[in-house]
Formats: structure tokens, C-alpha cells, sequence
């Protein structure tokens, strides 16, 4: 299929499971031959966004790690006070993590997070995508009772934990399979595991869910918001176009 002319659109996304429209000025090339149909059967249009002078469909967040890595493979990606990852160590590292889940859950299932912010839990976030799942960053300074609230809302088979909140997260009312976010991070990848992770990135969807965050809500009892892959992208684009962001500021 040939996408030989640019437009530039307001591209108006629904968003899965909530009640808002996210409106994005993105430049976009549309086929032709599809515009029509696409509107009088109320059908999506199909686009691509531009990516150094290519077209290259969006779909995963992973995309954009994996761009990263390619052209800029010994720059910092993260850093904290400890430690920090370059794009190709958060890749490989986040392959093991992913590789390692697959064991444990399915597509689109949550998989909880319980450590501090940091440089490990970014390439978990990464693992868990890379797995098919969405994260879930559960905060070892909150009050158990709330931290089971969370937990009992997600249905989630899969905690990550660190050396600091191994010993926590087994007191929490979870009867699913604690992990130790070191051991991921030495995991051999298998080579029906690196099947299984391609597979996953095919059958992948902009609407799959990324992470959910909970806030306190009016009732004080936390309430989880999913967010999906489309949302965040669609914001990186806005973003970095808006205040002109590049890869030599960071």
C-alpha cells in the first residue's frame, strides 16, 4: 500500500475504559484510496507517523526504546544515585526481564512492581511490556491495607520485589508468584522465550494497556486508571514537537 500524500490532521483517539477523547495535532500520511470508505463507514483512518524522514507505524511504546537503541546505543537512558542504564543495557537487560515473565503471565494481565523509583524498576517496566503485560508500581511506604486494596482490584499473578521488599510483600494478602527482580535480571533467554517475545510485539495493540496508577478518590478507598500505549505515545509526540525537543538535550 502506497502512502503518497501528507496531511496534516487533528487526529481524534478514544481512549479504552474512560470517559474522555484525547484531540492530538499530529502530521500524519493517509492513504487515498482509504480516506473515503474509511469516513462514510465510520471506520479508522489508517495513518503513519514520520520518523527521520520514514514512515514508521507506532504501536508499542517499545518503538521508541528500540529507535533509541539502535541510533544512540551508548548514551544514558536512566540514571539514579546508584546506577545507571544505556539504551542498549536497558534493552538487553529488559529482554531478560521479559523473557523470564513470560513464564508467568499472559497478554494484557498486570504485573505488580514493589520496589522504590529507580534504574532497575525502569527496565522492569520495560520487561513487563516487552512480556505482553502492564506494570503496576506499588509503593513500599504505603499502608499495607491500602497496598491490598490495589492488589485485590488488579487480580495480578506476578509481584517483582528487591532485597529491601522481599520480606514486605510476603506479609501482603497476595497468593500469586513473588519474583526477585535480580533473578530476572541474569535470566537466559531461551530460544522459544525469544519466539514467545516476538510473538507478543506482533500481536501487539496501541490500545493494549501500558501501566495503572491509583489515586485516593473522593471515598479515600484507591481507585486505579489504566493507561494505554496510544495515550502515551501520542503525548511524546505532542511534547517534544510542541517545546521542541531533540536528542542533544538530553
Amino acid at each position: 500500500m502506497n502512502y503518497n500524500f501528507y496531511v496534516l490532521i487533528e487526529k481524534y483517539v478514544w481512549e479504552m475504559a474512560q470517559w474522555k477523547i484525547c484531540k492530538v495535532r499530529l502530521p500524519v500520511y493517509i492513504d487515498p484510496d482509504i480516506v473515503g470508505s474509511s469516513i462514510s463507514n465510520n471506520k479508522p483512518i489508517k495513518y503513519k507517523l514520520m520518523k527521520k524522514g520514514g514512515m514508521t507505524m507506532l504501536n508499542n511504546i517499545l518503538d521508541y526504546l528500540e529507535e533509541s537503541k539502535r541510533n544512540y546505543p551508548d548514551k544514558v537512558a536512566f540514571a539514579d544515585e546508584n546506577t545507571s542504564l544505556t539504551y542498549k543495557e536497558l534493552w538487553e537487560v529488559s529482554d531478560k526481564i521479559g523473557a523470564a515473565l513470560t513464564k508467568y503471565i499472559m497478554p494484557r494481565q498486570a504485573v505488580l512492581v514493589y520496589m522504590d523509583k529507580s534504574c532497575s524498576a525502569i527496565a522492569l517496566f520495560m520487561g513487563i511490556v516487552k512480556a505482553g503485560g502492564f506494570y503496576v508500581l506499588l509503593d513500599p511506604a504505603q499502608p499495607a491495607e491500602r497496598l491490598n486494596i490495589i492488589i485485590a482490584t488488579l487480580g495480578a499473578e506476578a509481584c517483582i520485589v528487591n532485597e529491601k521488599t522481599d520480606e514486605k510483600a510476603k506479609r501482603l494478602d497476595f497468593s500469586g508468584s513473588i519474583l526477585l527482580a535480580a533473578d530476572l535480571m541474569k535470566h537466559v533467554i531461551s530460544e522459544d522465550e525469544r519466539k514467545q517475545l516476538t510473538k507478543v510485539r506482533k500481536e501487539a495493540l496501541d490500545i493494549d494497556p501500558l501501566y495503572s496508577i491509583f489515586t485516593s478518590g473522593s471515598t479515600g478507598t484507591p481507585k486505579g486508571v489504566i493507561v494505554n500505549h496510544r495515550s502515551v505515545i501520542d503525548f511524546i509526540e505532542c511534547f517534544t514537537q510542541a517545546f521542541g525537543i531533540t536528542s542533544e538535550d538530553v
